[in-house]
């Protein structure tokens, strides 16, 4: 949290180092988390690439990546949970505020230009190419 966001919702200087030292656990559980999520999809990418790949290890191996995937979900859930915990219900509000005020009041603003790691919609570039 910027240090602008933190004035607006009055963070005490306990809360701030509470936050400190949740956001530094969140950073390196999400380090070794994204890792074991990449080494599992090399893995089964690898078996993959094989001439028959044998069907139960391809199962395991797909089980391994969406269990990776998943445990990076929890941890982003558990980390806002416990940041949420930190706040008092009015300085949640005032996030809530903020969040509202800088996204034009739309929910799914933080979405608009991507949707599953590709363009989606309202991209600048893609009007101009439409209009050609």
């Amino acid at each position: 949290m910027s240090r602008r966001a933190a004035a607006r919702i009055e963070l005490t200087d306990e809360q701030r180092e509470k936050i400190k030292t949740l956001r530094s656990a969140y950073a390196r559980d999400m380090v070794q988390l994204r890792a074991d999520t990449k080494l599992a999809r090399i893995e089964l990418r690898e078996l993959m690439s094989e001439t028959s790949p044998n069907i139960d290890k391809v199962r395991e191996l797909a089980a391994a990546v969406s269990t990776a995937q998943g445990s990076v979900f929890e941890r982003g859930a558990v980390f806002r949970a416990e940041f949420r915990n930190v706040l008092t219900a009015e300085q949640q509000e005032k996030l809530r505020e903020s969040f509202r005020d800088r996204r034009g009041g739309r929910r799914d603003a933080g979405m608009r230009w991507q949707r599953g790691g590709r363009e989606f919609r309202d991209r600048p570039d893609r009007e101009s190419r439409d209009r050609r």
